[in-house]
C-alpha cells in the first residue's frame, strides 16, 4: 500500500449512500476534509435524500446522485472519468457499498479510502480504515478521514443544514400563528417515520402534547413530511387543544422550524439530527436501533427514551467483523418491545428534566 502524498490531491470524491440524518452526520467530516486538503475540489456521490440534506454545504463543488434503479450506470462511470478524482473516500457499511467500492475503483481515482471489509472487495481500496465498533457513525467518519494525516486534526464538530434566510421568516410566521403574545413554550412533536419499527403510539404523543398544554401552557407543533400527515391525523382528535400542523417537504423550512422550538420530541429519525445540527434540545424515542451509533451526538440537552429488554438486544443490526450483518432475526412491528412498551409518563418524565436543564442555561 503505497502511502497518501497529500500534495497529491486536488479532486476528491466522497461517498455516502445513506438517508438524511445520516447525510447530516457526514457534515463535520466533509469540513474535516476540506481541511486535510486545502483548495482540493470537494465532489459528492449520494442519494437523492442525500442531496437534499446535503446542499449548500460549505466546500463542496458539486453534488452527484446516483440511482441504482433509474441510473444508466456505464454512462455514470464514463461523467465520473471525465472529472479525472484523484481520491475517492467511501464511507459505506452495508452490503450496497460493494457497488460503490467498483465505482470508486472505475473512478480512475489513484487513491481510494473505504472501511476494511472481508470478501471479495478488499483489492478495490488501496487503503482501508478499521471500522470502531460501537462508536458514533460521526465519529467513525471523522476518524476514518483524520487518520489520513493524523498530524492535522481538528476538535471543531460543526453540523450543517441547509437553512435559507427565506426558510427562517416562514418558519417564524407560521409559528407565531395563535400565538397571543404571551412568552410560552414552543415544542415539536415529529412522530412520523417511514420505518415502521420506529414508530410510537399516536395515543402516547397525545397524552404527551395534552400534558405539555395543561401543565406548561406550551404551542404545540406537529410536524412531518406530506406523505406522512396521516400519521399525525390520527393523533389530531385525541387532542385537547388544537395543535400548529406542519407537514412540509422543504427540507430547508422543516429544518428552520426545528431550530424555532425550545424543544423537539421526536421518534429516531433525520429530525433528530437536524435538532443537533441547529442546537435545539431533543427528547429522542428510541426502539430497535443501536443507540452508539445513531443517537443524538454532541448536544448536551438530549435525552434518549429507551426501555432495555435483555431478552431482544441482539435483535437489532450491529457492526461486526467489519460489516453490518442481522444477529438474529429482526423484530417486526409486534414485538419491538423495546419501543411499544414505553409510556406516556416515560417520555413526561424526560421532558421534565429537559426543561429544568433548559431553565438551568438559560
Amino acid at each position: 500500500m503505497s502511502p497518501l502524498k497529500i500534495d497529491d490531491v486536488h479532486n476528491i470524491l466522497l461517498v455516502n449512500f445513506n438517508q438524511i440524518g445520516d447525510a447530516i452526520l457526514l457534515t463535520p467530516t466533509i469540513n474535516e476534509v476540506s481541511k486535510i486538503f486545502h483548495g482540493a475540489d470537494i465532489l459528492i456521490l449520494t442519494t437523492p435524500a442525500g442531496k437534499t440534506a446535503l446542499e449548500g454545504c460549505p466546500n463542496v463543488k458539486e453534488i452527484m446522485v446516483f440511482d441504482a434503479k433509474t441510473t444508466n450506470q456505464i454512462k455514470f462511470i464514463h461523467k465520473l472519468r471525465m472529472k479525472k478524482q484523484d481520491l475517492v473516500i467511501d464511507f459505506q457499511l452495508t452490503f450496497f457499498s460493494a457497488r460503490m467500492l467498483l465505482v470508486s475503483y472505475l473512478s480512475g481515482a489513484k487513491y481510494r479510502v473505504a472501511f476494511k471489509r472481508e470478501g471479495f472487495s478488499n483489492f478495490l481500496p488501496t487503503h482501508e480504515f478499521q471500522f470502531p465498533l460501537y462508536k458514533h457513525m460521526a465519529e467513525c467518519y471523522f476518524e476514518m478521514v483524520s487518520s489520513i494525516n493524523p498530524n492535522k486534526i481538528s476538535s471543531e464538530r460543526k453540523y450543517h443544514v441547509p437553512i435559507k434566510f427565506s426558510d427562517s421568516q416562514w418558519a417564524e410566521q407560521v409559528l407565531s400563528k395563535e400565538n397571543s403574545g404571551e412568552r410560552s413554550l414552543l415544542i415539536a412533536i415529529h412522530p412520523c417515520t417511514k420505518n415502521k419499527l420506529h414508530l410510537w403510539t399516536g395515543k402516547g404523543f397525545a397524552e404527551v402534547a395534552n400534558y405539555l398544554v395543561d401543565k406548561h401552557n406550551a404551542r404545540i407543533v406537529f410536524t412531518g413530511m406530506e406523505d406522512e400527515k396521516e400519521i399525525i391525523d390520527e393523533i389530531i382528535p385525541k387532542l385537547k387543544k388544537l395543535p400548529i400542523i406542519i407537514a412540509q417537504n422543504d427540507f430547508g423550512k422543516f429544518c428552520a422550524v426545528i431550530k424555532q422550538v425550545n424543544l423537539l420530541i421526536s421518534v429516531d429519525t433525520s429530525a433528530v439530527h437536524i435538532a443537533v445540527a441547529t442546537h435545539t434540545p431533543v427528547i429522542a424515542i428510541y426502539g430497535p436501533t443501536v443507540r452508539e451509533y445513531w443517537a443524538p451526538l454532541n448536544n448536551p440537552l438530549q435525552r434518549i427514551v429507551r426501555i432495555h429488554n435483555p431478552a431482544c438486544a441482539g435483535r437489532c443490526r450491529i457492526i461486526e467483523m467489519n460489516r453490518i450483518i442481522p444477529t438474529l432475526e429482526f423484530c417486526t412491528e409486534d414485538d419491538a418491545i423495546c419501543i411499544t412498551r414505553i409510556n406516556s409518563s416515560d417520555v413526561i418524565n424526560a421532558v421534565e428534566e429537559m426543561l429544568g436543564n433548559i431553565n438551568k442555561c438559560t
